[in-house]
């Protein structure tokens, strides 16, 4: 943990992941910590810029007590001084205000381990919108895949070819020139 002294207040620098800082900053009626978030991938970086938009919009509606969280795309001006609140992957800032009511005695405990775990949490969000997205698409294919295979028709005993696929419709037809074109060949 390093500690630096920027502009007047004393400044705590911790690093929670390679290339990823967070900060306190105490000031004299609130503690501000900001997280500078980075991800490896463009996918990730996006899914956690939407899930901090939508998860700040949920808080300011739904939660009166929780902390002030705020999204930024650049640092806050209290370590804006500060070189090492600069990272190439940086997706944004997400800065938590705690006051005094957040850091009682009965709820400080609680306060710190809702810190300490933000991130973390932040990234099991990316994780499993992105596992979301991949079900999503996966059972789309697998929907098309079966409509595909059903738009093939089955050899009927007793029925003319054409007639079965003249049932199918624009499928049946564009299938008929397919085989048509192939038998041709032959």
């Amino acid at each position: 943990m390093l500690r630096s002294l920027v502009g007047s207040e004393m400044c705590i620098r911790d690093r929670s992941r390679p290339g990823e800082n967070y900060w306190i900053i105490p000031l004299t009626d609130k503690v501000v910590v900001a997280y500078a978030l980075s991800f490896l991938d463009e996918e990730s970086q996006v899914i956690a810029r939407l899930c901090i938009d939508r998860g700040i919009v949920n808080i300011e509606k739904f939660a009166q007590s929780a902390p002030l969280m705020a999204w930024s795309e650049g640092p806050p001006a209290e370590i804006s001084g500060d070189e090492n609140a600069v990272s190439d992957n940086a997706v944004g800032w997400s800065i938590a205000t705690y006051f005094p009511q957040h850091v009682a005695p009965n709820k400080l405990d609680n306060t710190v381990t809702q810190a300490l775990n933000w991130r973390n949490i932040l990234s099991y969000h990316v994780k499993a919108a992105k596992l979301f997205t991949t079900s999503r698409m996966r059972h789309r294919v697998d929907f098309f895949q079966k409509v595909l295979d059903r738009a093939v028709p089955k050899k009927a005993a007793g029925r003319n070819t054409k007639t079965s696929l003249a049932a199918v419709g624009v499928a049946g037809k564009l299938l008929g020139k397919m085989r048509a074109g192939a038998a041709g060949e032959n």
